[in-house]
């Protein structure tokens, strides 16, 4: 898909590389107000995507692993099911200073043509795409929501409002639905995929790969 566009386990260290001496660093980040919001710590998880903005730093989705630290919970009673499950969480890194980065977790607005869209926000996922563009906005594109659920759904995320919109609404419902292309309402979309590329060149997203369809793996460029 060629689409125009327009405007680790310890979560408390983050390694960072400096360029001129190539050596890694590691920095201790808090969580904003973490003990009156304890939820501003992301949890440990895998295949979720973070985008750099500016300053700041933006955190989506991913496969989430169980929450251990309460030594009263045994990981030997925890349903397979409650093991790892995928997030919609999106959570904001502040990179201004290297010595006071800080996560929190990102309340976001919603619009659908321009008006509130009640909370909708892209669902939970992992394997998905996340590309910058306009120096501000985040595309959001596929990615898993089950094992036999693969995505092609479209999102935009704006740093500055903190919303979220749609390029195509009736797209997005019929994505939703599991085992189904999601060709009806949107043209040349590229297939449900996972695990792909997504590359922004000017003012295109050029999608490439993947797994997906109903399954198997792709080596189109869309």
């Amino acid at each position: 898909m060629s689409s125009k566009l327009s405007s680790d386990s310890n979560q408390d260290q983050q390694l960072s590389a400096a360029p001129s001496s190539l050596e890694w660093y590691s920095h201790q980040v808090r969580a904003k107000d973490e003990e009156e919001c304890p939820f501003n710590k992301p949890r440990p998880r895998a295949c979720h995507t973070l985008t750099v903005v500016g300053a700041n730093a933006f955190m989506f989705g991913g496969m989430v692993g169980w929450n251990s630290d309460d030594p009263d919970i045994s990981l030997a009673d925890i349903p397979d099911e409650e093991m790892a499950k995928p997030s919609d969480e999106l959570f904001k890194l502040e990179l201004s200073s290297k010595n006071s980065m800080q996560w929190s977790l990102v309340k976001t607005n919603s619009t659908m043509g321009g008006s509130k869209s009640n909370g909708a926000k892209p669902s939970a996922r992992w394997r998905h795409s996340a590309t910058l563009f306009d120096n501000s906005h985040i595309l959001i594109f596929g990615g898993f929501q089950t094992t036999d659920h693969r995505l092609n759904d479209v999102w935009v995320f704006d740093t500055i409002s903190l919303s979220w919109s749609q390029p195509n609404v009736k797209h997005n419902r019929e994505a939703s639905v599991p085992c189904q292309l999601a060709y009806n309402e949107w043209s040349n979309v590229a297939s449900p995929r996972a695990s792909h590329s997504a590359t922004a060149i000017g003012d295109l997203v050029y999608i490439f790969g993947g797994y997906g369809g109903l399954g198997y793996s792709r080596r189109d460029l869309d």
